[in-house]
């Protein structure tokens, strides 16, 4: 697997990512099953960026891969966590997001604790991401 440097300083990671966004939900039923063994066919692929957000199930995203790589050595993969998306009490998006210095130092703990996380390779924030697509 070809890898490719985070910006000047960062991690190596691998050339493909695995985004796990359909993985509760995004593109309709979710299977629990299938998602953890995507995960680890992915990393015994040779694929260590796995993608999550706050937005993706609304927390469950990161459970499912923190069940995944339960048994898994950290050194092993990297998470790129995005966060500050917003969505209604009827689970629709928003098109704003949460900017604040202490909604980003929120975020990031329930990053780290629902995905039993001890490090983040990638963390951003929504709104910076969609500036830049």
């Amino acid at each position: 697997m070809d890898t490719r440097r985070l910006g000047k300083i960062g991690p190596k990671v691998s050339g493909l990512g695995l985004w796990a966004m359909g993985m509760s939900g995004a593109y309709g039923p979710a299977d629990r099953a299938s998602s953890i063994a995507t995960i680890r066919a992915a990393l015994d692929a040779g694929i260590d960026l796995i993608d999550t957000g706050d937005f993706y199930g609304m927390g469950h995203n990161e459970l499912l891969i923190a069940e995944a790589l339960r048994r898994v050595p950290r050194e092993s993969y990297r998470l790129s966590v995005k966060f500050g998306a917003l969505r209604g009490p009827d689970g629709v998006p928003h098109r704003e997001w949460r900017r604040s210095t202490a909604s980003a130092r929120s975020a990031t703990v329930a990053r780290l604790r629902r995905s039993a996380a001890t490090r983040l390779a990638v963390w951003l924030s929504r709104a910076a991401a969609r500036a830049w697509a």
